[in-house]
């Protein structure tokens, strides 16, 4: 069911029908544009949605043991530790990088000529 029947069906209690109820649908619709709103299908992946999802992946900590922060554990040498956090950073930017990677490969599904 698609948004629009969602708003239709809504609005059956209200004594109008046909053209009257289609442009009270869109009103509605162009409403809740107006303020900022999208209407995403389920499933349906939108840029903005998908850059803070990346955003939060990229400013996860380097986690050491046990989901501590990560510090030097017994015995490391600076160099192992830095070679750990280097891998920690790398991690998280190639999960930001494919998460990003989502908005292009939905670009291409949809046509749009963006991706």
């Amino acid at each position: 069911m698609s948004a629009r029947d969602i708003l239709t069906n809504g609005l059956l209690h209200l004594p109008i029908r046909g053209r009257k109820l289609e442009f009270a649908v869109d009103q509605q619709i162009a409403a809740l544009t107006a303020a900022g709103y999208r209407i995403l299908a389920p499933g349906q992946l939108d840029d903005e949605t998908l850059e803070r999802a990346a955003g939060v992946v990229s400013s996860l900590p380097c986690e050491g043991r046990y989901g501590k922060p990560g510090v030097p554990w017994v015995g490391w040498t600076p160099e192992a530790y830095t070679l750990y956090t280097l891998a920690q950073n790398n991690a998280k930017e190639k999960g930001a990088a494919a998460i990003r990677s989502l908005k292009a490969d939905r670009r291409a599904l949809e046509g749009d000529g963006r991706g």
